[in-house]
This record gives C-alpha cells, sequence and structure tokens, in this order.
C-alpha cells in the first residue's frame, strides 16, 4: 500500500516541508519558463498553493487561496457568452474529480482566458504522484500550436477547394470539347466539299481557325491538374507566325461587330516566318489583349 503523504507549504509559496519522495520536485524542475502558472490543490478542503502564480492575478491574491476564489477570477477574465459559461462548468471541482477517476487527468483549454485575449491557454490536472490526496494543476500557453495547426487546417481547406476547382473545370472543359469538335467538323466539311462563295468560304475558315484556337484552349485547361501538381511544362513546337496572326486577326474582327473601330494587323519585316515554341499560350496572351481592345474600344483603330 502506497503511503499517503500530507503536503505542507510555507509561508510565500515555497516548497513543502514534507515531500519525501521528491515528486513535487521533479514536477517542479519540468516546468521552466512555459508555464504560465503551477500550483498544488490540498483535497478535501481545495486550498490552492502557488508555487508559480500568474501574473493575471496580480499581486492581491495570496500565495494560498480557496479554489473557488481563484477560479471565479478566471472566470472574470473569459469572454462572455456560451464558451465562458461552458468553460466556468469544466471548473467545478466534482466535474475535475470525475474526470479523474475516469482519464487520469483532465485536460482543458481555452481561449482568451488569460492574461492575453488572443491568447491560447491548457490546464492540466492530474494528482500528485504518492499523494491521491493533493492535486498539481499547471497553466501553460499553447497559442503556437492553435495557430499552427488552424494553418495546417486552412491550407488543406484550400488545397480541397483547388481540387474541387479542377474536377469541375476539367468536367466543364470535357463537355465542351464535344460539341465544338462537332463544329469543327462541319466547317472542314464544308471547306472541302462543294465550291463556296469566297466570303462565305473565308467566314468558315474563321470558324474553324477560332474553334481549333478554342479547342486548344479547353485542353489547356484539362492540364490545369498537372500546373497544381508542378508537373505543367511548356511545349516546344514548330509554329507560323502569320498564319497565327490571321486566326487572331479573323476572331477580333468578329468581336468588334458593328462597332466604328478600324482593325488591321501589320507584322514587321523582321518577324521570322517561323518561330519554336509554345503556340497555344502565345495565342491566349494575344488573344486576351484583343477581346479586351475590342470590347473596350468604343471608337478609333
Amino acid at each position: 500500500m502506497t503511503k499517503s503523504v500530507k503536503l505542507k507549504f510555507a509561508p510565500g509559496g515555497a516548497l513543502p516541508a514534507t515531500d519525501p519522495q521528491g515528486c513535487l520536485g521533479e514536477l517542479l524542475s519540468a516546468i521552466g519558463s512555459n508555464f504560465l502558472c503551477s500550483a498544488t490543490i490540498t483535497l478535501p478542503d481545495w486550498q490552492v498553493h502557488f508555487i508559480k502564480k500568474p501574473s493575471i492575478l496580480g499581486e492581491d491574491i495570496p500565495d494560498t487561496a480557496p479554489f473557488e476564489e481563484i477560479r471565479d477570477l478566471y472566470r472574470s477574465f473569459a469572454r462572455k457568452g456560451r464558451r465562458a459559461e461552458k468553460l466556468s462548468t469544466k471548473f467545478e471541482p466534482e466535474f475535475i474529480l470525475n474526470e479523474l477517476d475516469r482519464r487520469g487527468f483532465y485536460e482543458i483549454e481555452a481561449w482568451g482566458a488569460g492574461a492575453d485575449s488572443r491568447q491560447w491557454t491548457q490546464w492540466r490536472i492530474a494528482r500528485l504522484p504518492g499523494n491521491p490526496g493533493t492535486l498539481f494543476i499547471r497553466q501553460q500557453d499553447i497559442t503556437a500550436g492553435k495557430e499552427a495547426e488552424n494553418a495546417r487546417r486552412e491550407a488543406e481547406i484550400e488545397r480541397q477547394a483547388n481540387r474541387s476547382k479542377s474536377l469541375f473545370l476539367a468536367n466543364v472543359s470535357h463537355e465542351i470539347r464535344t460539341p465544338l469538335n462537332a463544329i469543327l467538323g462541319y466547317a472542314e466539311l464544308l471547306l472541302t466539299g462543294k465550291p463556296l462563295p469566297p466570303d462565305t468560304a473565308e467566314d468558315i475558315r474563321r470558324i474553324a481557325d477560332a474553334g481549333g484556337t478554342l479547342l486548344e484552349i479547353v485542353n489547356n485547361i484539362l492540364d490545369l491538374s498537372k500546373v497544381e501538381s508542378g508537373q505543367f511544362t511548356v511545349r516546344n513546337d514548330l509554329y507560323e507566325t502569320k498564319k497565327l496572326v490571321d486566326e487572331l486577326s479573323g476572331s477580333t474582327i468578329t468581336r468588334i461587330k458593328s462597332k466604328p473601330i478600324n482593325f488591321s494587323a501589320e507584322c514587321a519585316e523582321d518577324l521570322p516566318r517561323y518561330l519554336y515554341g509554345d503556340a497555344v499560350l502565345v495565342k491566349q496572351v494575344i488573344m486576351n489583349l484583343l477581346s479586351n481592345a475590342a470590347k473596350y474600344t468604343n471608337k478609333g483603330y
């Protein structure tokens, strides 16, 4: 049978005069500066004997005080509302003893119940080894850990949102490709079938060119998952510069519609006939510029 040891505190919150097993000394050696508060609670009178008094309590609180008095002070510091009421319930002596009997220890986490209203703190209560009539309680600042946990949670939520967005875009892009391929197929049939009037043939050719560009853009959207995983690579293909300019010009003319705008496309004399790179990305950049120009220019050239 383990012998019960009665701890007697000297004035000023010093170490107990009687602690033959050295249990409290071992606990105190682990306290360090990370703990905001440490104390023992003697039962059944529930007297708190401070070892390290929290600065939030000030100098008016003696080194030994009733548990209810200390609890009510912390309750006044906590934020009002349901969370404060719930926290108050968790510090009821009967509730604490039930948790100790059930789990062997008791932990409470609270937000804004310390000296700093933006601080997360944790109380841990356990029976003193070799002396079940004495509880050891300490309060620790866990704000950094909570912030890191919240950051990880927010990062995971963002990753989930990005994955959902990528899946949505991939599905939409897939649905767009089916009718777009049909448009391109019919345009090809018209161009390779019976001879058409020059103006009509030119319009259909512009439809085919614009549709081809759109199909390439849609295919790039399908590669969005590769972008997010860092596997996206820029293609290196040989493309004809004048053909690219002609395709973009035709699409821009259709966007101008009836606006009093003159549009002309001129290629510099030193522009190479062929370039090596990702023609789709080049088209996207130039098309965005031309689309905005056609949309926001009311007159001119």
